[in-house]
């Protein structure tokens, strides 16, 4: 063994120290190394948490998960996945309308406008979870849904009563079916117009309980009585107007004339000047307004309302006809909204300039709470009229002009609406949340209308086809309910009630049978048992359909439906015909 000589330690201890403390020769930094899916790269982030925009950023996703967000591409190499390269555009979280109403044709419409989850707000319930259920599992394409199921209130309800399946007629009936709702998977509740405060009381107590917010579209009680009884929501921003008002006689006169608060000109009547009571009764009980100023008021009444009509009929000429659903698209596109429809034709100018005035009221109404603090949520009411998806860029675009700024109309539509219905893995882009994104070509913090610039929407961590399939078919169709209609107009299902003759005998030749109803088309379809018959169009409310004798062979109770064109068209309910024995 050599031994080492006197100085030599000293020496190579003083030529490391030289080496490793040279510029040129210390190492590059290590790049992270991660396993990943997907990378997006070189995006600016827009983080709605804390309001900045984070140029270069790095999002890595690992399945349908984000698994890390980096500041800087220079940080970063992806060991494996695809890599989209997001130079020069704008990332923000997927979008969550916190009001809608699903139906079959929806689903793929908010994907494509970036709507990535939903809160459906009234539906039938077995259905609806049904449907979340479909795209939870990848069978269906769609946004999350969040739910309600089925809208609480008495079974005088007369808006939403097309999703009534239980009775509800006291304290403990409504509380029993919020349970059952929370129970088959609900996130929040809604009352309906004609729920008194005990009963608002009864439902928010179950929400309570079983962590879960109240929200309404209220009437029979105003923003005060919904307050104090415990609801949290206020959907349309429904029953402030009313409590604005003093005078008892006044208030009893409108409620008796507009006793469905949501579609009337109540705003009109709104004495701003005594609303500071109430502006501090819903800040003190934390209560959210979701204005849905894109619905009826804000679509049709907002200064830019020839424009959105002719950027949804050019949207919907790149559709296949049979897609969107013939009624859907003539209700929205008449002239005026289907409320109006119900009106003499003398009263409609002064309803519209009531509305008009009522919606700069609730417009300055929203832009006092924001200021002070409250919640504003963005939601659309897309669904029930107008092109899903489309609506909720609107409603931000709305929100802007009553005084959010675009950052904060962006959170309204984002982290706040997750917030509210208590989903931390929607809302923003952020480790261990679902992988939900939209990359734009514009800035949405310079306008908030760069929204709708999408170069690209992500769910799951995979990349949405923003192709509308006119050969689309939800494999789990909206069934029709039967009776009447809360709202004739607003159907877009087809309804069967007469069918002549309803009877034949086992070996029958050929058989003509008239078919009665409503929301019937040139290319409606009725359908014996299975099959579908040769079908003459008479009229909206009459069809003529022909029964082969081969299909009168056999004696049985054979189901009868109408079904019309489209994605949406949908199926009547049943009726029935008797082919008896010979």
């Amino acid at each position: 063994m050599t031994a080492t000589q006197p100085g030599t330690i000293a020496q190579l201890c003083i030529l490391t120290l030289v080496l490793t403390s040279h510029p040129a020769a210390q190492a590059a930094p290590q790049k992270t190394r991660e396993s990943a899916t997907l990378v997006v790269k070189g995006a600016i982030l827009i983080d709605v948490v804390t309001g900045k925009a984070v140029p270069d950023s790095v999002i890595v996703i690992s399945g349908n998960r984000v698994s890390r967000v980096i500041s800087s591409d220079s940080e970063f190499d992806a060991r494996d996945g695809s890599v989209i390269d997001a130079k020069g555009k704008f990332a923000v979280p997927g979008l969550v309308d916190i009001h809608t109403h699903t139906h079959s044709w929806t689903p793929p419409l908010f994907l494509y406008h970036g709507v990535t989850s939903v809160l459906d707000t009234g539906n039938m319930s077995d259905w609806i979870f049904a449907q979340a259920d479909a795209i939870a599992k990848g069978k269906l394409p769609g946004p999350r849904i969040y739910a309600v199921g089925e809208g609480l209130g008495p079974t005088g309800e007369s808006i939403g009563k097309l999703y009534r399946k239980f009775e509800m007629e006291t304290p403990a009936q409504i509380a029993d079916v919020a349970r059952r709702m929370i129970d088959m998977g609900a996130v929040a509740l809604k009352v309906f117009h004609l729920t008194p405060p005990e009963m608002i009381e009864a439902a928010a107590r179950v929400a309570q309980e079983r962590g879960v917010p109240l929200t309404g579209h209220i009437g029979a009680a105003d923003a005060r009585e919904a307050a104090l009884a415990g609801i949290r929501g206020l959907h349309h921003a429904t029953g402030i107007a009313m409590a604005t008002i003093k005078n008892p006689e006044k208030r009893r006169q409108l409620k008796e004339k507009y006793p469905h608060l949501g579609y009337a000109p109540i705003e009109y009547y709104m004495e701003l000047e005594n609303s500071e009571e109430i502006l501090r009764l819903l800040l003190d009980k934390e209560v959210a307004l979701i204005p849905t100023l894109n619905h009826f008021i804000g679509k049709k009444l907002s200064p830019r309302r020839e424009a959105y009509q002719q950027e949804d009929l050019a949207f919907l000429e790149k559709l296949d006809g049979r897609y969107f659903p013939k009624g859907a698209v003539e209700i929205t596109y008449t002239p005026q909204p289907y409320v109006f429809q119900t009106l003499p034709a003398d009263d409609v100018a002064d309803y519209i300039q009531k509305m008009e005035v009522g919606w700069n009221k609730l417009c300055a109404f929203i832009g006092r709470f924001h200021r002070a603090g409250g919640t504003v949520l963005a939601g659309s009411d897309d669904g029930t009229i107008g092109i899903p998806g489309k609506g909720l860029h609107r409603e931000m675009e709305i929100l802007a002009s009553c005084g959010l700024s675009p950052l904060e109309a962006l959170q309204s539509a984002t982290i706040k609406a997750a917030q509210f219905i208590k989903q931390q893995e929607i809302g923003s882009i952020r480790e261990g949340a679902y992988a939900d994104l939209v990359l734009l070509d514009g800035d949405p913090l310079q306008d908030i209308r760069n929204s709708q610039k999408i170069f690209m929407v992500i769910k799951d961590g995979k990349p949405v086809e923003r192709k509308i399939d006119e050969r689309f078919r939800n494999p789990l169709p909206m069934p029709m309910a039967a009776g009447p209609r809360p709202i004739p107009a607003a159907d877009f299902l087809p309804q069967l009630t007469m069918v002549t003759p309803s009877t034949a005998v086992e070996g029958d030749a050929e058989l003509h049978i008239l078919i009665e109803g409503s929301n019937f088309f040139e290319d409606s379809v009725a359908r014996f048992d299975i099959f579908d018959l040769k079908t003459r169009y008479l009229s909206p409310t009459r069809l003529e359909a022909v029964l082969p004798s081969s299909l009168l062979r056999k004696a049985g109770t054979y189901p009868i439906t109408v079904v019309n064109p489209g994605s949406g068209g949908g199926a009547s309910a049943l009726s029935y015909f008797l082919v008896k024995f010979h």
